[in-house]
């Protein structure tokens, strides 16, 4: 029984996929901002997302130079975590009253010049209250040109459905690639993330600018065609799977464990 259903969400998932279109996938590079290093993202081709850290000392020269670059740059909002992590500078809690959060959240805003998106940093706690969820989409409806990517730190997550209530474009991160930071790791959490693409029609996942993610990607992104899959700017992942119509079918097994 458990084979037959497998095989129905994996015939469902295919049926969504858009007709003609090559499968896709989508890549973000976040908690960028704090280290001069971070500039190295800079080398990889224009498709792949920056997210940028708020108050932080290379964070503005970073977003501008992204987006000279052709790099779709996206507000990496620091909130509240579950544990005891540290989220820095600009982190949205959910002690603060409606007025004091809205503050933040623009504030952290205008440290990250030319922002066409916003995902969460850390968040295992904020992400799963509705009310601050509503608090984070009102705001970014009103500016009426972002887009939220569920960064989805927790199972339990709601943003990316209170995102949808809200009328947001929005796309949710399907793959970690470098919870383990070994160049093995990253490579096989890339080539699961194009199985899933091929599979499901488009894939997205995070992650950052650790010397081995940067080279497994510098490495493997040029072979990308080879491999049948097609990299495209976020807001184009996320139009493709509005002009599908489809729901988000995870056909194959999920990655294990949630991470900040």
């Amino acid at each position: 029984m458990a084979e037959r259903a497998a095989a129905l969400l994996l015939l469902l998932a295919v049926a969504a996929a858009p007709v003609g279109a090559a499968p896709a996938i989508s890549i973000i590079i976040d908690d960028l901002g704090d280290r001069a290093g971070d500039a190295a993202v800079l080398a990889l081709p224009p498709a792949v997302a920056l997210s940028v850290l708020p108050h932080t000392p290379y964070g503005a020269h970073l977003a501008r130079a992204g987006t000279t670059r052709g790099h779709e740059v996206l507000l990496h909002l620091p909130m509240e975590p579950a544990g005891s992590q540290a989220p820095g500078p600009g982190v949205l809690t959910a002690d603060l009253d409606r007025a004091a959060f809205l503050a933040r959240l623009w504030g952290d805003l205008a440290t990250v010049p030319g922002a066409r998106g916003v995902n969460n940093h850390m968040g295992s706690r904020l992400t799963r209250q509705p009310e601050q969820m509503r608090w984070v989409m009102t705001a970014l409806r009103a500016r009426g040109d972002l887009f939220f990517v569920d960064s989805r730190t927790t199972h339990e997550t709601v943003a990316f459905q209170v995102a949808g209530d809200f009328g947001l474009r929005r796309a949710e991160r399907d793959r970690f690639l470098d919870n383990v930071v070994e160049r093995g790791a990253i490579r096989a959490e890339l080539l699961g993330l194009v199985e899933e693409a091929r599979v499901i029609g488009s894939a997205l996942a995070i992650g950052h600018p650790h010397p081995a993610t940067l080279a497994v990607l510098a490495e493997m992104l040029p072979q990308l065609d080879a491999l049948g899959v097609e990299l495209v700017p976020v807001s184009e992942l996320i139009e493709r799977r509005a002009d599908a119509g489809r729901l988000r079918v995870t056909a194959l097994p999920p990655v294990a464990g949630d991470a900040e």
